[in-house]
Order: C-alpha cells, then sequence, then structure tokens
C-alpha cells in the first residue's frame, strides 16, 4: 500500500522520510480512556488495599488496648487490695493492751441476685476517726450508702432500708467507685452489741480478710486468661489478615513501593483498530519530526512485585506508618480519657478508678510498644514471605486438583458435620455418665472443624438452586447471585464459617464460665414454682420487736414462727410451726393446740419449706401448733428466731419491704429470702462472669468476622468481575446476618445438654447481641471497599500522552 501524499495525513510519511507508515500521534487531551475492565480491576484493587488499611489500624488499636486492659487490669487489682486493707477493723483482743473506741459487725444483704457487704458501726469514743470514706459516725438509724448500691437498688428502695440515708461513701473507702457497700449505725433494739466486735482503729495490711467486692467475683488470673484468648489472639489474627494482605493484595496500588524509584503509572490498553497495520519492517530510528507513539500492549502480565534498580527490596510505605499510628492514636486516646475520669465498663458493673489507672500507665506504655512490636513483625514476615516468593522465575507449579477426591472429602465432611450435632446436642444422654464430657467437647470440637465443609456444599448448592429459578423466572438479579455462589463459593464460605464458629466458641465460653451448680438450678426452679409467696426471715430479736414486726405486716400476710425441737433418735431434725390460725390454713394444715403431724402435706410452699431446710419425710418431722409466735420468749434480750411470712391465697410478697421492716424492727442483721434464695445468691460469681466473657466475645467475633470480611474483598479483587451488581453486594452484607441468627440458635442448642434445664446461660437470647459485632464488622468492611471502589474507579490514571512521555519510558 503506498502512502497517502497528503502531510495532513495522520498516517502518511514526513516530509524527507523513508516511507515507512508511522504511528499516529495523540494529543495529551485524546488519550485514549481505560477500558470498563481495567477500571473495574483497579477499582476492586484499591477497594482491597483500602479496607486492608483500615483493619491493620483496627487491629493495632484493639491490640493495643487488649494488652493495655491486662496491665489495667492488674493496676486496678493492687489499688483494690490496698483500699480494702485500709478499712479492715483492728480488732481489740485479750492481752494486747489496745483501747477499744467502736463497736464492728459485717453482715450481708442483696440487691436482685447479687450480694453486698453491709457493716454496722457503733462509736464509742466521741473524737475516734471514722471508718474510710465517711466524714463522720453514722448515728442510731442513719446509714451511709455507696454510689454503686444507690443506683443498683433505686427500685427496690434501698435507700430507705437501713434507716435514715445519711450520705454516700466517699471513693476512698470503697475498693471501686461502682463497689455496693453500706456502712450502719443501729438503734438501740437492733444492734445486737453481744456479737459486734471491739475494734481500735481501721487500716490492717494482712491479706484476705473476708470483706468488699472481690469476695464475690471470680480472681482476677481468669480475666486474664480471658483478655488473652477473646482479645488479643483474634486482634493478632486480624492483624496477620491485613499484613499478609497489605503485601500481596494487587501492586498496583503500591502499598509497599519501591524506593528511589516512582511509582508507575498504569499501562493503557489501546484499542488495536485505531492502528494499522504495518507494511515495511520498522526502522531502528525514528524519522525526523515524528515521535514513536506508545508501544502496543504487552502480553504477559505484568510481575506482582518489582526490586528497585540497585536489588533493594521494598519498604513499607508513609500509608502503612499511617495505619499504624492512626491505631496506636485511638488507643491512646481511650487510654487517656481514663485519666481523667472514672471510666464505666459497658455491659458490665464494674467502674474503673481513675487513680488505679494512672498508676498503671507504665504498664499501658510497654503494652503499646509490644502492641506495635508484634504488628511489625507480623508485616515484616508477610514481606519475607513476599520476598521468598518473588524470587522465582515463574509461577510455582500447582498440583493438579482432584476435582472427585475433592468433593468426595466434602461429602464426608458434611455427614460427619451432621453426625457430630446430633451426637453434641443428644448422643451425650446415651454416653456413661464418666465419659459424657470428652464425648460431648469431641463431638462440639468435630462439628467446628467440618462446618466450613458443610457451608461450602449448601452455599455452592443453593447458588445452582437459586441460579435456575433466576433464569426460569427472567430475575437477573437473582441468577448473578446464584452464579456467583455457584463458581466461587470460598469467599462467603470464609466469611459464613468465621461468623459461625466465633459464635459458637463464645456460646461454648459463656457456658463453662457462667452455668450456676445444680442446688442453685433447683432454688430456680423453687422460686419459679411458688415465686415470693412465701419468704423466709432469720435472725436476732427480743420478743416486743418480733410483736412490732408482726404488727407491721401487711394484711395480705401471715407469719409462722419455726421452732427447733432437737433432732430425734436417728439424727434427723424436727420443727415446729406455730401461728394463727389463718397462718396454719395457708399451709392447709390443721389448726389444733396440740402439735399435729404435716408432713405427709402436699401444699407446694411447705413441701419446698420442708426440702431446703432437710427436714426428712418421715413421721413427726414437722409439726404443727396453734399458738402465739412470742411464746416461750423472754421479754429482753435478743434470741435467735426463724419466722415463714405467707401471702394469703399464694398471693406474691414484696421482699424489699419485708427487708426494710426486718432491719426497722428486728435485727440490722437480719436475712430475709425465699427458700433456697442463698444459693441463687452464691451464683453472683457465675452472673459477673457471664457479662465479662459476653463482652470480650464482641472483641473476639469483630476480629474474626472483621478477618474474614478482609479475605473476602481480597478474593474480590483478585476475580476482578467487570461489573458488580448491587444484589451481590447485598448478598455479601445480609449472609453473615443470616449465619449469626442461625449461628445462635445452633450454639444455644448445642450448649443444651450441659446447660441447666430450667436455668440456661447459653440462650438464642444470650447469644443475639453479638450480631451487633457481626454487623459491624461486615458492614464497616463493606462500606470501606465500596466507597474506596467506587472512588477508584473516578480516579485511574489517564495514560501520558506520547507527545510529552520521557523517551526513557517509551523505551
Amino acid at each position: 500500500m503506498s502512502p497517502l501524499p497528503s502531510p495532513a495525513a495522520p498516517h502518511g510519511p514526513a516530509a524527507g522520510g523513508t516511507g515507512r507508515t508511522t504511528r499516529p500521534t495523540v494529543p495529551t487531551n485524546q488519550a485514549n480512556p481505560p477500558s470498563q475492565h481495567g477500571r473495574c480491576h483497579a477499582a476492586w484493587r484499591r477497594a482491597a488495599w483500602q479496607v486492608h488499611r483500615w483493619a491493620l489500624a483496627a487491629a493495632t488499636c484493639l491490640l493495643a488496648l487488649s494488652l493495655s486492659a491486662i496491665g489495667v487490669a492488674h493496676a486496678a487489682h493492687q489499688g483494690q487490695e490496698k483500699r480494702g486493707a485500709d478499712r479492715v477493723p483492728q480488732q481489740v483482743t485479750a492481752g494486747d493492751g489496745a483501747k477499744p473506741v467502736a463497736l464492728w459487725q459485717a453482715t450481708v444483704d442483696t440487691v436482685g441476685d447479687f450480694t453486698h457487704d453491709v457493716v454496722l458501726v457503733v462509736p464509742l469514743v466521741e473524737d475516734a476517726a471514722p471508718p474510710p470514706g465517711l466524714p463522720r459516725w453514722p448515728k442510731p438509724g442513719e446509714a451511709f450508702l455507696s454510689p454503686g448500691l444507690m443506683e443498683a437498688g433505686g427500685e427496690e428502695g434501698v435507700a430507705s432500708r437501713y434507716g435514715k440515708f445519711a450520705g454516700v461513701i466517699a471513693k476512698d473507702g470503697l475498693e471501686s467507685p461502682g463497689e455496693r457497700f453500706a456502712y450502719v449505725g443501729p438503734t438501740a433494739k437492733t444492734a445486737g452489741r453481744e456479737s459486734m466486735w471491739e475494734i481500735s482503729g481501721f487500716g490492717q495490711q494482712d491479706a484476705g480478710f473476708p470483706l468488699g467486692r472481690h469476695m464475690y467475683v471470680y480472681g482476677v488470673g481468669r480475666l486474664y486468661w480471658g483478655l488473652f484468648g477473646l482479645a488479643v489472639l483474634p486482634s493478632l489474627l486480624l492483624a496477620a489478615v491485613a499484613a499478609r494482605g497489605l503485601t500481596t493484595a494487587h501492586e498496583r496500588n503500591h502499598e509497599f513501593t519501591l524506593p528511589h524509584e516512582p511509582e508507575p503509572e498504569p499501562e493503557p490498553e489501546h484499542d488495536q483498530g485505531l492502528i494499522p497495520p504495518q507494511e515495511h519492517n520498522p526502522s531502528p530510528t525514528p524519522p525526523q519530526g515524528h515521535k514513536p507513539g506508545p508501544p502496543p500492549p504487552q502480553k504477559h502480565k505484568r510481575p506482582l512485585t518489582r526490586t528497585t534498580r540497585g536489588g533493594r527490596q521494598p519498604g513499607l510505605t508513609p500509608n502503612v506508618w499511617r495505619s499504624l499510628a492512626l491505631g496506636m492514636a485511638a488507643s491512646c486516646a481511650l487510654n487517656l480519657g481514663a485519666l481523667f475520669v472514672d471510666l464505666r465498663v459497658p455491659g458490665v458493673d464494674f467502674v474503673l478508678d481513675r487513680r488505679d489507672m494512672r498508676s498503671a500507665m507504665p504498664l499501658v506504655g510497654a503494652a503499646h510498644l509490644v502492641a506495635l512490636l508484634a504488628v511489625l513483625a507480623l508485616l515484616t514476615s508477610a514481606l519475607l514471605v513476599g520476598r521468598r516468593r518473588r524470587r522465582t522465575t515463574g509461577p510455582k507449579p500447582r498440583r493438579p486438583r482432584n476435582a472427585a477426591r475433592a468433593d468426595r472429602t466434602r461429602r464426608k465432611c458434611c455427614r460427619l458435620f451432621l453426625l457430630a450435632l446430633l451426637v453434641a446436642a443428644r448422643g451425650t444422654e446415651l454416653a456413661p455418665e464418666n465419659a459424657r464430657l470428652a464425648v460431648y467437647l469431641t463431638a462440639v470440637a468435630l462439628a467446628l472443624v467440618c462446618a466450613p465443609a458443610a457451608i461450602a456444599t449448601a452455599l455452592s448448592s443453593g447458588g445452582g438452586l437459586l441460579a435456575r429459578a433466576g433464569r426460569r423466572t427472567g430475575a437477573k438479579a437473582v441468577e448473578t447471585v446464584g452464579v456467583a455462589l455457584k463458581r466461587h463459593p470460598l469467599p462467603p464460605t470464609v466469611l459464613v464459617s468465621a461468623v459461625l464458629v466465633s459464635l459458637t466458641l463464645a456460646g461454648q465460653v459463656l457456658l463453662w464460665n457462667g452455668t450456676p451448680g445444680d442446688l442453685a438450678d433447683e432454688a430456680r426452679g423453687t422460686r419459679e414454682r411458688v415465686g415470693t409467696s412465701i419468704v423466709e426471715v432469720g435472725g436476732y430479736t427480743a420478743a416486743d420487736g418480733l410483736r412490732a414486726f408482726e404488727n407491721a405486716l401487711s394484711d395480705q400476710a401471715r407469719m409462722l414462727a419455726v421452732r427447733d425441737r432437737g433432732d430425734d433418735a436417728h439424727g434427723n431434725s424436727r420443727f415446729e410451726l406455730l401461728g394463727s390460725c389463718e397462718g396454719l390454713r395457708e399451709l392447709e394444715v390443721p389448726c389444733s393446740p396440740e402439735p399435729a403431724d404435716v408432713t405427709e402435706s402436699t401444699n407446694a410452699r411447705l413441701r419446698e419449706f420442708m426440702r431446703w431446710n432437710g427436714l426428712e419425710p418421715a413421721g413427726g418431722a414437722l409439726t404443727a401448733t396453734r399458738g402465739s409466735p412470742t411464746r416461750d420468749m423472754p421479754g429482753t434480750g435478743q434470741q435467735p428466731v426463724s419466722l415463714i411470712i405467707l401471702g394469703n391465697g399464694g398471693a406474691p410478697l414484696s421482699v424489699p419491704d419485708l427487708k426494710r421492716l426486718a432491719h426497722q424492727h428486728l435485727s440490722a442483721a437480719v436475712s430475709v429470702d425465699t427458700p433456697g434464695g442463698t444459693w441463687i445468691v452464691g451464683t453472683g460469681l457465675s452472673l459477673e462472669a457471664s457479662r465479662w466473657v459476653r463482652l470480650l466475645s464482641y472483641v473476639m467475633v469483630f476480629c474474626s468476622v472483621a478477618a474474614a470480611a478482609t479475605a473476602t474483598v481480597t478474593a474480590r479483587a483478585v476475580e476482578a468481575e467487570r461489573t458488580v451488581p448491587l444484589t451481590l453486594t447485598a448478598a455479601l452484607l445480609v449472609l453473615p446476618l443470616a449465619a449469626a441468627g442461625l449461628s445462635a440458635v445452633l450454639g444455644s442448642w448445642l450448649a443444651s445438654p450441659m446447660d441447666s434445664p430450667s436455668w440456661p446461660t447459653v440462650t438464642a437470647h444470650a447469644l443475639a447481641p453479638l450480631t451487633y459485632a457481626v454487623a459491624a464488622a461486615v458492614g464497616l468492611i463493606m462500606v470501606v471497599s465500596l466507597v474506596a471502589r467506587r472512588t477508584g474507579q473516578h480516579r485511574v490514571p489517564t495514560p501520558a500522552s506520547p507527545v510529552t512521555a520521557p523517551a526513557a519510558e517509551r523505551t
């Protein structure tokens, strides 16, 4: 073909040229933009890049906070021990020569199902120093309460339970600002001085005194293990995933750039139809007046990573340091905020004293340094792995995959998964008693191991069904989601598996830390059967106090006295019920002036009373007699009494009101509770532990799901589809939320064999709040990826014009 003679022809020879055809010169403003596929590919790579950056920042922050929490827990424990020792009384004993300045007695009470200490104090010397945290001694009939007790017992009227409210206890007299504690000045009628200690002051550094909040919670060692297993390790997992992704996910974003070398521009894609075929061999030198156009598109893929001209390896860019700095700054801000205010731990009945936080600052600083070094170590290890991969000259030979063997293995895992579920939930009942725990734990572990295979099979099969349904109904969105799940089930499988495994593990930790004992379970069953229609009162009082208490009861309550008649010949306890005919008829027993055997009575309230007082169903174990509860009681002096308060017709009684009347008329050290209620109150340790488990489970679930969602975005960037329908993005968001709901039900079902039947600890309602952590992790990752992807579609660089491109770049 002869060249066109017109000098204006874009493909003709220049004047004085050699006659060969040259490429057209494209002005800068007419450069060909990248294709839609190239834009989408770069946008998804940019999305993965941003997701990994934010994931690294979040992991750094959570890791620093988790390690700092361990140091703060240690400092808070030491501070509580010191403040608890400062209020321990110095007891006066015979022969020590100390002068008593006050009378002191410790007792316990409850608000709800949680125990707190009540200390009775009576000053003997006017100028004696009051207990720590009090401005003065409480007068008779007054009470100083802690802010935590006022807040927790507001609905029960605890402010007036022990007498007139005199003020709040300062922080100096409390182990922690949220501790429930009370100092009470008893009246002369309710004092019971015979049982009180003579003390010479306060402040005793001997450890182990049974007083304070530490008596009603687990030791700090269990908290250390909980923080390490449920917060530190998941944070390290998220940091490892982010570090691995930053070194391998889509190098054109250059999270790890090349020192001393500018970041290369993305190579443009050219329309081959604009370049005519060549008739002659190209000349080694370009003709005068023309500059060579852009080189033709390369057929081979660009290397994933490159070294510098000097052979140096890539290093950390400011973007990575920025992510580390952001995570550290967020953690430092939260820790610094706790220096100026008392921090209430969310979801837990605990307030961190700012003084403990200040004493923990050296440990907090060391924790941040350890966290930074740990993240840098993960990044360095990821760099070393990438360097080893770059040493290879080509792709590693991949072993041929045996699809049939993989399908067989997956089907076997699905069968094992279903079998393990059945064994864990129902098979333990058939196992011997001494092997139940081993069988249960083995079945649960096997179910968790085989769960990903079952989830992959379910998603792949469900994707095929959705694709066929979409094609049959003409729903393109449904078909797209189905095809994506069928062809690429791995990313959603990782995400759903992370949700299921993390929630199931949270349920298991909650099960083994918050399950009440057998007696507590039975006590809860008693409360469900009879409620508060029967209340037991025990303590010391005089006859006039007992009569005043009976007269203060409402018309809907009846009082019976319980007298101990000693043991029989076989050592069994014997008791007598003494009261009016109205009270005896409430228990469906005969009203007679002579003792009548009521052991065989079928009344529910009476049966529960006998059960929790250890009365054997033998003849004569329990009798009923008509008479006055104050019979045979001396007119003065404190005597032990045991009472039963019954609601008319089985009506429920107000336990807080009975406590207030008992403290006012009977004794300041009196116990008021339902039958077996002591065992329910004893579960405060388990209830407190379950709160901490739920709080730390939020961190575990968030980190696990965020790591899986980050891997899902990375896999999406590797696929780099031309278009990503909104329905597919919505499916990736809905799948983990639906899986969270199913996992909550599955976790409670798996825990049911070892859980309490009448007082279950692991329920779908207890695990449901963890769905918020799943939604937060998936939502944040998806929002960052979509925003970065949409921004990246408009930021893909336009190829430079060949007119202005340097010759070195064209070469």
